[in-house]
């Protein structure tokens, strides 16, 4: 297998993270042509966002393959949780760069913001990602009915937490 490369996203990676978030029912397969990343505009968005989110890229050979985002809420009542998304490309699912991506937002969320609670909102039926979650002891909290759209069909999403006991 390549060398893969976990390291946090700086503005560069603004449109490869702005695809993600347009395009969220089909994140694993999106790719970025280097030539999308050099337009100056693109890198004053990709600022403000590094500046909100915590990111976290996945690359091979210098292209990236996935994404990893820690999303802190911003109410006071709130700074102790935050929301997780990951990303791959289908093309490297399965040579554990979820794991990577996984590890590095858990050591950022427990031991740098010493948070209490991570959570994820999922599709009831993507088995694969429920898995994954629960690997890293995300437990399923609630179902949330008709919640998004997928190809055009609404489906059930679970919300799964991790509760970080050591920090509370």
């Amino acid at each position: 297998m390549e060398n893969i490369t976990i390291r946090p996203a700086n503005e560069k990676d603004y449109t490869y993270i702005s695809k993600i978030k347009k395009f969220e029912n089909n994140m694993e397969n999106i790719i970025v042509e280097p030539e999308d990343r050099q337009d100056s505009t693109v890198r004053k968005k990709g600022r403000n966002i590094i500046k909100t989110d915590y990111w976290y890229i996945a690359e091979v050979n210098d292209i990236t393959i996935g994404a990893a985002l820690l999303n802190r809420y911003s109410t006071k009542r709130h700074q102790h949780v935050a929301t997780v998304e990951i990303t791959v490309d289908k093309a490297y699912h399965d040579k554990g760069i979820e794991d990577k991506l996984m590890k590095e937002i858990l050591l950022l969320a427990d031991k740098i913001l010493k948070l209490k609670r991570l959570e994820v909102f999922i599709s009831a039926d993507d088995t694969e990602y429920i898995n994954f979650y629960k690997k890293y002891d995300f437990l399923i909290e609630g179902l949330k009915k008709y919640s998004i759209s997928k190809n055009d069909t609404l489906v059930d999403e679970f919300m799964m937490s991790r509760i970080q006991y050591s920090n509370i």
